[in-house]
């Protein structure tokens, strides 16, 4: 909702640290790979050069998927972890629905990063779908 990013956004912009710790843990919450996922997420000190992410958040503010045709879009494979603390389900389902040609796929033990949680899992998922796209 627009009032929990500006919330968001005003905390990143004032103390990203404190910020950054939190969303990582949003990120990890719900998956059952979380420990090792909050360890790798500490290796990324990009996110904390604010000059690089709030440029992209501004975009973001004023995004709204719900309002995009996706008629025209190529085939799309969509995995969301069910875990997923950041972005709701529905919002993967509704995707379902209204992208033409997708496949869908939840990860019950995932939480909000799937490539985190098993990248030799996804790989294989985005092999196997790119492979059959193709193939068509």
């Amino acid at each position: 909702p627009p009032d929990i990013f500006e919330q968001f956004y005003a905390n990143y912009r004032d103390d990203t640290k404190r910020t950054v710790d939190r969303f990582h843990g949003l990120i990890a919450k719900g998956d059952t790979n979380a420990r090792a996922i909050l360890a790798e997420l500490s290796h990324h000190p990009l996110v904390m050069q604010t000059q690089h992410w709030l440029p992209w958040m501004d975009v973001l503010r004023n995004y709204n998927g719900f309002e995009e045709d996706y008629s025209m879009l190529p085939p799309s494979l969509i995995i969301h972890g069910r875990n997923d603390a950041i972005v709701p389900y529905r919002q993967s389902e509704y995707l379902h629905q209204h992208l033409p040609q997708n496949h869908h796929e939840d990860w019950r033990d995932c939480g909000h990063a799937p490539h985190l949680h098993d990248a030799v899992r996804l790989r294989e998922r985005i092999t196997q779908f790119v492979t059959h796209a193709l193939s068509q």
